[in-house]
């Protein structure tokens, strides 16, 4: 007979959820550009202890998106996705730098040094 629990831990809810975000094919990239990539970079429990199970976890993560999605799009995807193992969250989304495309050949230090002479 299987242990009922009356506690619900948030490491066990997040962490499949978490799983299928980092292993997702979210799109084959571009030419000049790799594809999209999901990746944690951070999570924290309240609790040291060993033996409690703690309330609430939170958790940082990074998508390095490529030309073919958008901020909203993949906030989109990841809400569905969180909604659909159950989890309850809060997210907070920000944009820490924009994606760019640079010419294929193009060697920013080359440039810089023409710009010095």
């Amino acid at each position: 007979m299987p242990i009922r629990s009356f506690a619900e831990t948030p490491v066990h809810t997040l962490a499949p959820a978490l799983a299928e975000l980092a292993t997702r094919e979210w799109d084959q990239g571009t030419e000049h550009f790799q594809p999209t990539t999901f990746q944690v970079s951070q999570h924290q429990r309240r609790y040291r202890s060993p033996n409690v199970i703690p309330g609430e976890l939170k958790a940082r993560f990074n998508l390095r998106y490529s030309p073919v999605q958008s901020i909203a799009g993949l906030q989109r995807t990841v809400e569905d996705l969180l909604r659909r193992h159950q989890v309850r969250y809060t997210l907070e989304c920000t944009c820490q730098g924009s994606r760019f495309i640079r010419r294929r050949g193009f060697c920013a230090a080359q440039s810089a040094m023409r710009w010095q002479r």
